[in-house]
Order: C-alpha cells, then structure tokens, then sequence
C-alpha cells in the first residue's frame, strides 16, 4: 500500500488541481457558501455523488461531522449531475438526491439509503486512503493535512469497485495540497464571519435593550413584539392620544401595510370606545374590520392612576382564531407597563418642549446680542424653510429644518464671545451635543452639526460630503449662508441678484448643484422678503 500522507505534502507549491478548485470561488459570496461551492466543485470533478466533511474537534481527538455535500445536495445550485464510474470505465446514471447515498446493490446496480453518516470519527477510526463503509454504501476516507497538522477527514463515493477507488486515490492525491490549503482557510473565514455576526446580534440587541431603557417609543416597541411573539399572533399595536389629544399609533409590529394605513386614518376618528371601569375596548366601526381582513382584534385599554393613556391591541388577519385567556393575561401583565411608559412619555414629552423653548430662548437671547442681526434665527429659519418647500422636501423633513434653524447657534452660548474664531469652528458640534440627549432629537442634532459642511467635503466639523450630509443640513447651510449676504447697505445690488449669484459660484462645491438649481428656481419677488432690516452691535 502506497503512503498517501508522503504523496499528499507538497509545500507551497499549488498541486494540479489548483486552478480546478479555486475556479467555483467568488469572494461575492461568505465562506459558508464558497466551502459548499468548493464541495461541491469537487465531487463534480471527482465523479462522486457524496462527500462528508468532518472537521478536528478543539481537543484534537476526533472528527465532528459538519455537513454533507454533492451535486444531489446542491440542486438549488443546477450544477450538472456528477459522472459515476464503475469497474468498466462506464459511466453510472442519476445524482443522490438530498438525504440519500447511492450504495452498491446485490445486483451491481445502485440503491438510495436514507441516513446521515457518523457524527464523529475518532481520531483513530481515520483510515486514510481506505475505503469505509456507511451503510451500505463504500465511501474512500481522506485526511487532509498541513504543516499544523489535521484539517479534515472527508469521504467520497460511492466506490463500486477496486479500480473505481484507485482511479480517486490518484485524484485526491494530486489535489490534496490545494484541498487542504483552500478548506482550511474557508474553515477559518467561515469561523471568523460566524463570530462577526455573532458580536454584531448581540451587539444589536444590547443597543435595543439599552435604547428601549431610555427611549419610551422603543421600550414600547420592545413590549408591543414581545406581546405578538408570545401569544403567537399575526400583529399588534399600541395606540395613544398625541400632544393635540389625537389618538395615533405609537407602536407596531407585524401589521400589513393596508391595516397600517386604515388605522392611522381611523384612531383620530374615534375607532375605538373605551370603558376604562370594566377594563374593555370596543371597535366602533365594524367595516373598517372587514375592509381590513381582521378576523379577531383582542384590545386591552391603558389606564395608569386612573387616567386612560392609550390602548393595546392583538390582532388576526384571515386567521379563525378565537381570543384565549393565556393572550388576555399578557395583555394585561404587559397593560401596566405599557400604561407607565405612557404616561412617562407625556411627561418626558412635555419636559423635551419645555427644554427645546429654554434653548430658543438661549438663541433669541444670542440674536439680542446683535452680533449677527436681532433676527437672525428667525430668518435663517425661514429661509430654510423656504429652500426645503422649493426642493419638494417631505413634511417631517421641513419640520426637522424648522426646529435645527430656530436654534441652531447655541453652541455659540457655550464659548467665549471673544474668541470668534473658535466659536465658529466649535459651536455646531456643542449645539449638537445640547440636542442629542433627547430621544427622537437626533435627526434635528444632526441637522445643527452638519451646517457648516461642504458639498464637496472641504466643510466642518465632520468633512461629510455629498449624501453624507443630511438634507435638513444642506437646507439650514445655504439658509446660514443667505443670512450673511444680508446687508442695509443701498448701494448693493438687491438680496435676491446677489443671493443667486454667489450659490452659483459655489455649485459644486459648497452646495449640492441641485439644491442650487431648485434654489434659482424661486421667484426673486418671492427672496425679496428676506431683505429684513437688522441692526448691528
């Protein structure tokens, strides 16, 4: 018997199958996927139908199965079926199907047998270059080796006779130097990637968790999922009443798109009449259930000291279900929190308007100062405004301009007056800081950072470029820089001329082009109005 190990250890040199095996990877795809493709790969070229692939335990003292592979497990794949070889030379017919081994018959022909191969091979059970049997099946066992040592054990066949064996020691063989580099380092990639996603799920939850702890809306999402998921129903939500006392979800999870339309529409048209005594929620109107395919709607009302904070609801859709009593009781257990969270959200709610008028307050306080016009975060905050309704911007977004505009100075309120040059530089970043602490505040936060940036990246305090730069940002940028070209001066030429022709020179390079181009879109008479007479300190 030849040693296969001695023909098998060919050091840094690619073997003859190199090019083979490598040609079916695509960095495209994970190393999970690319080891299936390599398997794959290699029982086409080798003829076989079935390849078991064992990796060394951490103790090094056997073989843990991990997956089985061939063409007949890759039909998702397509691959052509593998050419089997008998005694002859003849090829044999069909492709394994998944879960099945070709095995030699007493008649010479072949047989599926559904099973799964060891789970393990102790390290003395390798018989490399050998012919084993699984089942009924006879399989040629293969220890792939480096200079570290052990890499895999995989088994290939089925066999149907002694020729047939040869002919695939031969092949793995002349492979075995570039199978064994390329499993190891797929292993490995593989054991790397499963490992980043793993850090990233958990890093994803811990941020859930710990945004749920200081954010209500995300405690309540957090609660409203936790509700769907453990009674085992198709959708959930939480409704409540807004600042205005209009009701209106606050939290979802699993509604369909055409639910989710209807209820916004239908909660401010009292959908729901509540009795916060008897502890029950009735639907008023029955066809906005049946336009909505809701077979079952199981609803708990939200009352915290007495007063009604909102409502909780489960529901199915073309499902017969009957509510039960076990969905009733985590309603209820999940009512009293999501009653607090409630009530600590209005609060919270209230308290974030009372802090954002004490920061307009900070800014008209700036603008009294004279230093850059007695209005000066009124006009911007018009401009802007007036920028984001001429670009189309979506309402959220022009609101978002709207709040980052009325304040977005006050990081000059945190330096020294003196230093002009440091409060230029520093003050969107501190102005920044003054607004993430607020959950919901961060797009608006962002929004201040960003007004000084540039469209081509030569802006501060982030060098964002291009998309990077939130729209809200651009708005209040070009609104920021239309305020300095204010001036009482008659002899200049009118706001509205000199406005567009210095975004124009800077198209490109400041700006985004189309903002400019939206920009010189507006009426003149319409800029006019921003000739507003200030006085100056």
């Amino acid at each position: 018997m030849p040693s296969w190990f001695g023909r098998t250890r060919v050091e840094a040199v690619p073997d003859d199958g190199w090019a083979m095996l490598s040609a079916s990877l695509s960095t495209r795809r994970t190393a999970d996927e690319q080891l299936s493709d390599l398997l794959a790969n290699l029982a086409r070229h080798a003829g076989v139908g079935i390849i078991h692939l064992y990796f060394p335990a951490a103790d090094d003292s056997r073989f843990v199965f991990v997956r089985r592979a061939g063409p007949g497990f890759e039909a998702a794949n397509e691959r052509p079926a593998p050419t089997l070889l008998s005694g002859d030379g003849s090829e044999l017919p069909s492709s394994p199907k998944p879960s099945e081994e070709i095995a030699p018959g007493m008649d010479g022909g072949v047989e599926t047998s559904l099973h799964l191969p060891p789970m393990q091979l102790l390290r003395g059970e390798v018989m490399h270059g050998e012919a084993v049997f699984r089942r009924m099946s006879r399989l040629l066992s293969w220890e792939l080796r480096n200079d570290a040592g052990s890499v895999a054990v995989i088994e290939l066949g089925p066999v149907l006779d002694d020729q047939s064996l040869e002919r695939l020691r031969e092949a793995l063989a002349a492979w075995s130097s570039s199978l064994s580099f390329l499993i190891d380092r797929l292993h490995h990639d593989a054991e790397r990637e499963s490992l980043v996603l793993r850090l990233q799920a958990n890093v994803e939850v811990r941020e859930r968790v710990v945004k749920a702890v200081v954010d209500p809306l995300a405690f309540m999402q957090l609660l409203t999922q936790l509700a769907v998921v453990s009674t085992g129903s198709q959708g959930g939500f939480v409704a409540a009443p807004g600042a205005d006392g209009t009701l209106g979800l606050v939290a979802e999870h699993g509604l369909p798109e055409q639910f989710r339309r209807e209820l916004d529409q239908q909660l401010p048209n009292d959908l729901f009449e509540v009795d916060t005594e008897l502890g029950i929620v009735l639907v008023r109107d029955n066809d906005f259930l049946t336009r909505t395919l809701v077979t079952s709607l199981l609803a708990v009302p939200l009352v915290e000291e007495g007063i009604w904070e909102g409502t909780v609801a489960l529901v199915e859709f073309g499902r017969e279900t009957e509510p039960n009593l076990y969905s009733l009781g985590v309603l209820q257990v999940l009512a009293e929190q999501l009653g607090l969270t409630l009530r600590t959200r209005r609060e919270y709610t209230q308290f974030s308007h009372r802090y954002y008028d004490s920061l307009k307050s900070l800014a008209q306080a700036l603008d009294a100062s004279g230093r850059q016009g007695l209005d000066h975060h009124a006009w911007v905050t018009d401009m802007a405004v007036a920028l984001g309704q001429a670009y189309g911007a979506a309402e959220p977004v022009i609101e978002r301009t709207r709040m980052a505009a009325e304040i977005h100075d006050i990081g000059m309120c945190a330096i020294a007056v003196d230093n002009e040059l440091l409060s230029e530089r520093e003050h969107p970043a501190l102005g920044a800081a003054l607004l993430e602490m607020l959950p919901g505040s961060l797009d608006v936060a962002r929004a201040v950072r960003a007004q000084h940036e540039w469209f081509n990246g030569w802006g501060f305090p982030d060098g964002l470029k291009r998309e990077e730069i939130p729209l809200e940002g651009q708005l209040l940028a070009m609104a920021e820089f239309a305020a300095d070209l204010r001036s009482n001066d008659p002899s200049l030429p009118p706001f509205s001329e000199r406005f567009r022709q210095a975004i124009q020179e800077r198209s490109g390079t400041q700006f985004d082009p189309e903002l400019v181009r939206v920009a010189m879109s507006i009426d003149p008479a319409a800029l006019e109005f921003q000739r507003l007479e200030i006085e100056r300190g």
